[in-house]
Parts: C-alpha cells; sequence; structure tokens
C-alpha cells in the first residue's frame, strides 16, 4: 500500500501545481489583456489629438499667411494666440498620454520576461530532476 499511497500523493501534488499555474497564467493572461486594451485606447486617442494638433497647425499657418498679407506681418502673436492657446492643453495631454503608454509598454514587455524567466526555470529544473535521478540509480556518475 506504500507504493500507492505514494503514488497518490504524487498525483495529488501535481494536480495542484498544474491547477497553480494554470489560475496563475489564466490572470496573466487577464492583466496583459487589460493592458493592450488600455494601450490600444490610449494609442487611439494619441492619434485623435494629433489630428487636432494637424488642424491647429494649418490654421496657424494660414493666419500667418493672411497676417503677411494683410498687415506685413505685424502682430503675428495677437493673430495666433487664440489657436497657440488652443494647441497648449491638446500638447501636454498627447505628452501626458504618450508617458502613459510608455510605461504601460514597460509593464507588458516585463511580464514577458517574467513568463520567459519561470518557463526556463521549469525547464532547468525539470533538467535537474531527471539528473538527480539518474545519478541516484547510478546510471551517470
Amino acid at each position: 500500500m506504500g507504493l500507492f499511497d505514494k503514488i497518490k500523493t504524487q498525483a495529488n501534488t501535481i494536480g495542484t501545481n498544474i491547477s497553480e499555474s494554470t489560475s496563475k497564467l489564466t490572470s496573466e493572461i487577464s492583466t496583459a489583456s487589460k493592458e493592450k486594451s488600455k494601450l490600444s485606447a490610449i494609442n487611439s486617442e494619441i492619434t485623435s489629438l494629433n489630428g487636432q494638433l494637424n488642424i491647429a497647425y494649418q490654421d496657424i499657418g494660414k493666419k500667418y499667411v493672411s497676417n503677411l498679407l494683410d498687415n506685413k506681418g505685424e502682430n503675428v502673436e495677437a493673430v495666433l494666440q487664440d489657436t497657440l492657446d488652443k494647441i497648449e492643453p491638446i500638447l501636454e495631454k498627447k505628452i501626458e498620454l504618450e508617458k502613459e503608454a510608455v510605461e504601460i509598454e514597460k509593464k507588458l514587455k516585463d511580464q514577458i520576461i517574467l513568463q520567459e524567466k519561470a518557463i526556463f526555470q521549469r525547464e532547468f529544473d525539470e533538467e535537474k530532476e531527471k539528473l538527480e535521478k539518474a545519478s541516484e540509480t547510478g546510471c551517470i556518475n
């Protein structure tokens, strides 16, 4: 009966380890999916802000040329100020979102590195266990 009890214990341990690994993997996948969704939303918002900035830049160009033709370039700052005031918060928001996107990308890359490390560690441990068993049985010295 001792052999069967040992096999039963090992099977239970393996089952528990598989369950814990599956649970952890599911959690990591869920977190990664959320982060990727958030990153996608941020990138979409950055694209939208770039469109708004391009329209504002075109407006600046039109106003500048119009001012050159009508006023020979005098009071250019006053003519452009309203558009420049509109651009400033857009640029600040874009910079903030770009920083946030970089942080999320770092998290995702770090998570991939940790997953790969865990895989390599598990493979190493399995090979080490095989070698130890082989050494114990006298197959290798």
